[in-house]
C-alpha cells in the first residue's frame, strides 16, 4: 500500500498534498478553485449566521421601537401595531416635535442668560470694560459644530426596520466653509458684536427703566427691516400683536422717574442704536440662510460668528483685562464678597446657555422667520421679570415684582400668543385656498 503524506502534525513537518490523477491544479480530484469557493462559501455562511445572531441580541438589548424581527418586503401586512403607527405617522409630527423642542430650549437659555449676568454682577465680576460675560456666550457658539446632523424625518420610520444604527450622540458637522462665507460671517459678526457692546453700555449709562423702554423697540425694528429687506408682508393683526409686545415691555418704565441729563441721553441714544443693530442682525441672518445664491447654512454661520467674536474678545482680554485684572476684577470681587467657585459656575452656565441658544436660534430663524424670533424677546422679558423677583428681590429692590410689572408681563404674553395664532393661521388659510381653487378648477373640468 502506497504511503500517503500526512498534512497534520507540527508546521515544520507538514507536507503539501500531492496532486492526484485529475491533473495539475487539482487536489483529490477537485480543482483548487472549486475547493476555495466551497471554503469561502462555508465561511461566509458562518459569518452571516453569527452576524444575524449578534444583530438579534443587540436589538433585544437596545429595546428598539419595533420587535427584533425585521419585516421583509411583501410582509408589511404582518406589521405590529407599533410599527404600523409609525409608518402611518405624518412627517410633520416629527418636524413639529423638533421645532417645539428647539423653542423650549431656546427660551430656557434666553431667560437664563440675563439672570446669570445679574448673578455675576452681584459677585463683583461683571465690569463692563472687561466684557467677561460675553466671552462664554461667543465660545458657546462654537459648540454648534458638535451638534448632530439634521436627519430627514422621512427616514425615521424606515430606520427602525433596519436595525440599530450605532452612531455617536454627537458628531462633527461638515460645514463646507469658504472665503465668501467667511466674508458674510464677518459682516454679521461685526453687527452682532457692536449690538452686544452697545446694549450693555446703554444699560449702564441710562439705567434699567430707560433701557427697557428703548430696547423694546427692537421687535418693531425687526418687523420694519423684514418688510424692507426681505419684502415680507406683515398683516394688521401681526402689527397689533407687535404693538402689544412693545406696550407690555414698556409698561415697566411707567413707574420709574426719569432725570434726563447728558449721561442718560447718551445712554438712550446708544440703546436705540443697539436695538436697530439687533433687528438688523436677525434680518441679515435670515437673508443669508435663505439666499438662493450660495446660501450659508445656519450652523456654519453661527460657528463663524462665534470664532470671529470670541477671537476679538479674547484679544481684548489679553490687551486690557489681564494687565488690569487686580483693579477690574480681583478688588471688586473682594468688595462684594464674591466666591471664585461661584463665579466659575456662573461662567460655565453662561457657556452652556450660549451653546444651547446658538444651536437652536438658527433653526428657529429659518423655520419661523426673524419677526417670530424677535417676539420671543417679549416672552423672555416677562419671564425675567418673574425670575428676577424670585432670585434677586432681596439683593436689589428694583428687581421686585410690582403690579405694574405684573400687568406688563400679562400684556406681553398676550401679544406673543396673538402673534403665534395669527402667524400659524396665515399658511393654513393660503393652503386651504389653494386646495379649494384646485378642486373647483381642474377637477370640475374633468
Amino acid at each position: 500500500m502506497e504511503d500517503v503524506p500526512s498534512t497534520r502534525g507540527p508546521p515544520d513537518q507538514r507536507q503539501p498534498p500531492k496532486e492526484s490523477e485529475g491533473g495539475p491544479g487539482t487536489v483529490g480530484g477537485i480543482s483548487r478553485d472549486a475547493l476555495s469557493t466551497v471554503r469561502t462559501g462555508e465561511g461566509a455562511r458562518a459569518r452571516l449566521l453569527f452576524r444575524n445572531k449578534e444583530s438579534h441580541v443587540t436589538r433585544t438589548k437596545n429595546n428598539q421601537c419595533f420587535s427584533s424581527e425585521t419585516p421583509a418586503v411583501g410582509q408589511v401586512s404582518h406589521l405590529t401595531p407599533s410599527q404600523a403607527s409609525v409608518l402611518n405617522r405624518p412627517v410633520d409630527q416629527f418636524v413639529d416635535f423638533k421645532l417645539g423642542a428647539c423653542l423650549a430650549l431656546f427660551l430656557t437659555a434666553y431667560c437664563v442668560q440675563p439672570l446669570l449676568v445679574d448673578a455675576l454682577k452681584f459677585e463683583g465680576a461683571a465690569s463692563t470694560s472687561t466684557c467677561l460675560y460675553l466671552i462664554p456666550h461667543f465660545l458657546g457658539m462654537l459648540c454648534v459644530i458638535f451638534t448632530p446632523n439634521a436627519s430627514r424625518c422621512s427616514k425615521a420610520a424606515t430606520a427602525c426596520f433596519q436595525g440599530p444604527a450605532r452612531r455617536p450622540l454627537l458628531q462633527v458637522r461638515s460645514l463646507n466653509l469658504n472665503l465668501r462665507a467667511w466674508r458674510k460671517a464677518f459682516f454679521v459678526a461685526a453687527i452682532d458684536l457692536l449690538h452686544q457692546l452697545a446694549e450693555k453700555a446703554g444699560l449702564v449709562l441710562c439705567g434699567s427703566g430707560a433701557y427697557v423702554l428703548v430696547s423694546s423697540s427692537s421687535i418693531v425694528w425687526i418687523a420694519v427691516l423684514s418688510a424692507i429687506m426681505l419684502q415680507r408682508h406683515i398683516s394688521v393683526l401681526q402689527w397689533l400683536s407687535l404693538c402689544l409686545v412693545c406696550l407690555g415691555v414698556s409698561m415697566k418704565a411707567f413707574e420709574l422717574t426719569f432725570e434726563l441729563d447728558n449721561e442718560e441721553c447718551l445712554g438712550v441714544f446708544v440703546t436705540l442704536i443697539a436695538s436697530v443693530l439687533q433687528g438688523l442682525t436677525f434680518v441679515v441672518n435670515e437673508s443669508i440662510m435663505k439666499s438662493t445664491a450660495e446660501p450659508v447654512t445656519g450652523p456654519a454661520l453661527v460657528f463663524m460668528m462665534g470664532t470671529i467674536c470670541s477671537s476679538v474678545l479674547l484679544a481684548w482680554t489679553c490687551v486690557w483685562t489681564v494687565p488690569n485684572f487686580q483693579i477690574l476684577i480681583a478688588d471688586r470681587v473682594h468688595e462684594r464678597g464674591g466666591d471664585p467657585r461661584r463665579i466659575a459656575l456662573i461662567l460655565l452656565g453662561l457657556f452652556c446657555s450660549g451653546a444651547v441658544h446658538s444651536s437652536t436660534l438658527w433653526y428657529i430663524v429659518k423655520r419661523l422667520g426673524a419677526v417670530t424670533t424677535g417676539v420671543l424677546k417679549g416672552a423672555k422679558t416677562a419671564s425675567v421679570f418673574l425670575l428676577g423677583h424670585i432670585f434677586f428681590c432681596h439683593l436689589q429692590p428694583s428687581q421686585c415684582l410690582t403690579p405694574v410689572k405684573s400687568m406688563s408681563a400679562a400684556v406681553c404674553i398676550a401679544g406673543v400668543v396673538l402673534y403665534y395664532l395669527v402667524t400659524s393661521w396665515i399658511p393654513v388659510e393660503s393652503a386651504s385656498t389653494k386646495a379649494s381653487v384646485g378642486e373647483s378648477g381642474p377637477n370640475r373640468e374633468k
